[in-house]
């Protein structure tokens, strides 16, 4: 089954907005949702894999497909960038909205709480735009 540009963009994009929701919300905190994302990423990078090489245009991109691999970017490093916090700092990493202190943690949030989450966004999205043009 081939799906068009369109779909694969729009899967890619809504998929890393969850992701995104998840980390914010503190839910990739937990091992078993983390393998789960892996999991689903890694099949969607399957996908994108297969669908690339048919450059099948969207929204002025040339490829929808390039969009697909941006998840499985996001969550390889997240979990790297998460293991590196704990060997460092001995506890999970955690990143509140409009917020300098964790409340689920009665912790202040360090500079590296807030690397964790930017690296694997920002990694994630130029990955995504680098493979779709």
């Amino acid at each position: 089954m081939t799906l068009s540009g369109q779909q694969l963009f729009n899967i890619g994009v809504i998929y890393w907005g969850i992701l995104l929701l998840s980390l914010s919300l503190g839910v990739l905190r937990i091992n078993r949702v983390l393998l789960f994302h892996f999991l689903l990423s890694s099949a969607l990078l399957y996908v994108g894999i297969m669908h690339y090489p048919l450059q099948l245009p969207c929204r002025g991109n040339e490829n929808g497909a390039g969009f697909l691999f941006g998840p499985f970017a996001f969550v390889v490093s997240y979990a790297m960038m998460r293991w590196l916090y704990k060997r460092i700092y001995n506890f999970e990493p955690d990143i509140e909205a409009y917020s300098g202190y964790s409340s689920r943690d009665n912790r202040g949030l360090n500079f590296l709480d807030y690397l964790t989450a930017l690296i694997p966004a920002v990694l994630s999205s130029i990955v995504s735009i680098i493979l779709a043009n």
